[in-house]
């Protein structure tokens, strides 16, 4: 796990680094890229996701339509008794029952997912001057999605491995379906804000607290500004008091490169002062 430094406050003097537009073209092609990606993803998984709802419900069918079939031994004589003749209607009357004995089933079992499925965000107090609030960490940025997949850790260990087998399938959906919803989430972000943002932490150079980009930005809700942070893979909450966000070091190195190429599209030099920054 990589170390991150507190960074000084943001309104001390530093060496020249990225500037706003810049910052906010490089993000906005970052996140159609990104864009792209999840809905790649949520459509591949779509079907896997189909495909295991199936298989649990012919599972439930047959464990159902074995529990209400009932059997009997035939006669010692080798003849066929009454009682052992039956119908079609009931036949098609028991078969009915397992459908909508599977189909309960499976309800349950999304209901189930749904209770028991680890929270994808982490709730922290946000602390300042001028700030004191509630806001949601989201965890769902890299490896973090395949929490959707796993039971809360505080249920017991034989309960969560039963919960994580017989739940699989509408896990599965719910991931496809978050995935989903974050490719169609990016349209609705404020990337002008969005770049403010992320050119404060290229320029803090590690840690900031949470209550500073809050209060460099008083007119907007603190959930948005961290449901949008969240948006940008390579952002890092830190929930330890106080919560802070970070970058990776992949990110900064991504924008040098993508500036430099574009000034080298103009016939431009590398920016000195982002020479300069990356020497800090």
């Amino acid at each position: 796990m990589t170390e991150t430094t507190d960074a000084p406050p943001l309104n001390q003097d530093k060496p020249a680094g990225p500037k706003p537009d810049g910052v906010r073209a490089w993000i906005t092609s970052r996140l159609r890229r990104e864009q792209w990606v999840y809905r790649i993803l949520a459509i591949a998984i779509a079907p896997l996701a189909v495909a295991a709802t199936v298989l649990t419900y012919v599972v439930l069918f047959v464990v159902f339509g074995f529990l209400t079939s009932g059997s009997a031994e035939p006669p010692a004589d080798g003849g066929v008794r009454k009682q052992d003749v039956v119908s079609e209607a009931d036949r098609s009357s028991g078969g009915f029952v397992a459908h909508l004995a599977a189909a309960a089933g499976l309800v349950g079992l999304f209901a189930v997912a749904r209770r028991s499925t680890a929270p994808p965000w982490a709730p922290v107090r946000v602390r300042g001057e001028t700030v004191n609030t509630l806001v949601r960490l989201s965890q769902m940025t890299g490896t973090g999605w395949l929490i959707l997949l796993q039971s809360d850790r505080d249920l017991p260990g034989p309960i969560r491995i039963a919960a994580d087998v017989t739940t699989f399938a509408p896990r599965l959906v719910q991931l496809a379906y978050a995935i989903g919803r974050r490719s169609f989430d990016i349209d609705r972000i404020d990337t002008v804000r969005l770049g403010k943002l992320v050119m404060l932490l290229l320029k803090a150079r590690g840690r900031v607290a949470l209550f500073e980009l809050v209060e460099r930005f008083p007119e907007d809700d603190p959930q948005e500004l961290v449901d949008d942070l969240a948006a940008v893979e390579g952002v890092v909450f830190l929930t330890n008091d106080p919560p802070g966000v970070t970058l990776t070091p992949m990110v900064a190195d991504e924008y040098i490169e993508w500036r430099t190429k574009k000034r080298q599209q103009l016939g431009l030099d590398p920016a000195e002062d982002d020479v300069k920054w990356r020497a800090v």
